[in-house]
Formats: structure tokens, sequence, C-alpha cells
């Protein structure tokens, strides 16, 4: 297991994800050729299995992208995010801190591998509609 959380400094949510899609991709260097990504932005996944380009301040990203996913086995889905709470919690982290913080299974935070273990015993997150603040 691994994370991390880091604020991007780039203009729309889909600059955002894409960014978080390519450290991501950086981080799985060296631990093999299976990769399985699951993100809550449907365009990211319509991107990528399309093999579009997109608007041009999004092109390197695509790119890059691209060229880390070459030559791996890859699955890339769409997932509400509730359906992966560690990332949604992340992603509200990232947004709070102003550098990177990156952790590994004994680094992780308490909640991260609370939320982990959850997932793990098959706990249901349920969609709700409505969004609470964490306090």
């Amino acid at each position: 297991m691994g994370g991390f959380a880091e604020s991007f400094t780039v203009g729309s949510a889909l600059e955002v994800d894409l960014q978080a899609l390519t450290r991501g991709l950086d981080m799985t260097k060296g631990l093999g050729n299976d990769i399985w990504i699951e993100t809550d932005a449907q365009e990211v996944v319509n991107m990528v299995e399309n093999e579009r380009r997109g608007a041009a301040q999004i092109r390197n990203l695509m790119m890059g992208i691209r060229n880390k996913l070459r030559g791996c086995n890859f699955k890339i889905s769409h997932i509400w995010r509730e359906g992966n709470k560690v990332a949604d919690y992340l992603a509200k982290q990232g947004g709070s801190h102003t550098h990177r913080i990156t952790f590994n299974q004994d680094t992780a935070p308490s909640i991260v591998k609370a939320m982990v273990h959850m997932d793990r015993l098959g706990i249901p997150n349920v969609r709700s509609g409505v969004e609470y603040d964490e306090e």
C-alpha cells in the first residue's frame, strides 16, 4: 500500500485529476506491470480508453500518461468517490497541504489504515447525496 496527498496548482478539475493520475503512475514504477486505475472522473476514463488527446492545456499530461502506461497491462474504471473512501479522503487532504505527503503501509495515517481495513472486510459505503465536512 502506498499513497499521497498533494495540492496541485493547475486550472481545472480535469487537470487536477490528470495530474493525480500521473503522480499515482509514478508511484507504481517498479511494482509490476499490472495496474488497475480507479477514478471518480468519468472524463479521465473516457480519455484514456479512447486515446483522446484533449484540449491544448492537457495534451502534455495525456501524452505523459500514455507513455507511463505503455507496456503495462492496465484497466481503468470509473468508481463513485464513496467507493474509494481513501482516495476521496486523500484528495481532500491534498487541498489543505502546501507540500506532498507520501506514505507506505507502515507510515500511513491511522484513518487511512482503518478505511483500507473496512474495505478489505467488504463493509459498504453508501452514497447519500449529502456531503458532510470533516471537523
